[in-house]
């Protein structure tokens, strides 16, 4: 058998459990990918027919990810992901929103707490907002960290590493009464829960492909405030002079694709994920081996659970689970290779041993229950395995 498969009744099959970190592509988004890469040479800014078809094409994925939020589809950029439109809104503090200071939390991606941390050393005014122990940020501390009509609040919606929900709207709604500029993160969020700009106060939102089972390096930045932000790159008039360079036509198809799908059966996927979620919890407590489930208490994301393991050490069992072709992680994968606990735990109260005996399971669409009672099996025998090595 080769290295890394599971010596199981699913034998030979990867059991990928690591959803939130980056999702498969389905079919039906590599067919749409595949059949844009064959129209030819199609760039969107030539005035003749091979561009009218690439500019048809954009604009049906358009209104595709508009629609997924609720959102009109005049109110959608593409960029290369949620890393690129979360900095196109942050560093606009730098140019079109001069004079504005930046409130965000401390449990954001590293995509909003490293570019904060560039623009505090530039000079801009940043709060970073604490959570409590559940992964929530205080609406009081929100409403005092503002300072009316100068203040781009940027929440991220559902956090990537315990899948805790914010109360977005009654943030946006705090943020609107006091003339802030809001911008969520909701790059985890979409496809699992529902979401309308339409009906609250979000003036912008960042989206990534890859997250619902649509291709790498393609996203979104989406929202009726638009005009408020400046952008990254200058060139060409692309994406409303927002994001210059000719647009990915293949990526932004299958994006298109993606949500399109999933706008379709959210609440089917959200309750087959949410039942193998509670059915891992649920084996792995009653087997004794969990301490915590981290966030627990706070509304979350129906395919996500962080459970901190009793008595063993987290990196070991990830690694262990690795080699056996179970595949999860600690934290996020934009963190996940660095020596140090979950910033996102820690930051919850947790100790630097209890965030290190913590892993994330993040499930999607393609997993099914075999697949949990397969992973319940072999994480309880390392965890044996590893108990024993560390009482010797």
């Amino acid at each position: 058998m080769p290295d890394g498969l599971v010596s199981t009744p699913l034998a030979g099959r990867e059991i990928y459990l690591d959803n939130n970190a980056t999702t498969k592509p389905l079919p039906e988004v590599i067919q749409a990918v595949s059949e844009a890469m064959n129209f030819g040479p199609t760039n969107p800014s030539s005035l003749h027919g091979a561009g009218q078809r690439a500019r048809d094409a954009l604009a049906q994925a358009r209104a595709q990810t508009a629609s997924i939020v609720g959102a009109d589809e005049s109110d959608v950029i593409f960029t290369s992901g949620a890393t690129e439109a979360n900095n196109i809104v942050l560093q606009s503090l730098l140019g079109r929103l001069t004079g504005y200071r930046l409130v965000t939390s401390v449990v954001e991606h590293s995509s909003i707490i490293e570019t904060a941390r560039f623009l505090e050393q530039r000079g801009i005014p940043v709060t970073l907002l604490p959570v409590d122990e559940n992964g929530l940020i205080s609406e009081q501390d929100l409403a005092e960290a503002i300072v009316p009509d100068q203040t781009l609040v940027s929440i991220q919606w559902a956090n990537n590493e315990t899948g805790v929900i914010q109360p977005i709207e009654r943030f946006a709604n705090v943020a609107r009464g006091q003339g802030a500029i809001f911008h969520t993160d909701a790059v985890q969020a979409v496809g699992k829960i529902p979401i309308s700009l339409s009906e609250m106060p979000v003036d912008l939102l960042s989206v990534s492909g890859h997250k619902l089972h649509g291709p790498m390096g393609v996203g979104a930045l989406v929202g009726p405030a638009l005009r408020h932000v400046s952008p990254l790159l200058y060139g060409g008039s692309q994406e409303k002079h927002l994001r210059a360079g000719t647009e990915n036509v293949p990526g932004v198809v299958g994006l298109g694709r993606a949500v399109e799908l999933r706008s379709a059966r959210w609440r089917e996927v959200a309750e087959t994920t949410s039942g193998l979620r509670d059915g891992l919890e649920s084996a792995l407590a009653s087997a004794g081996l969990v301490a915590a489930v981290n966030g627990a208490a706070a509304p979350r994301l129906p395919n996500t659970t962080n459970l901190q393991f009793a008595g063993v050490d987290g990196e070991a069992l990830t690694i262990r689970l690795d080699q056996e072709g179970v595949r999860c992680s600690q934290s996020s994968a934009c963190t996940n290779r660095k020596p140090e606990p979950s910033y996102v735990l820690r930051s919850m109260g947790l100790t630097e041993g209890e965030a290190w005996s913590s892993i994330r399971f993040g499930f999607s669409e393609l997993n099914d229950a075999a697949e949990v009672d397969v992973a319940v099996e072999t994480i309880t025998r390392i965890h044996e395995s590893l108990s024993q090595f560390a009482l010797a």
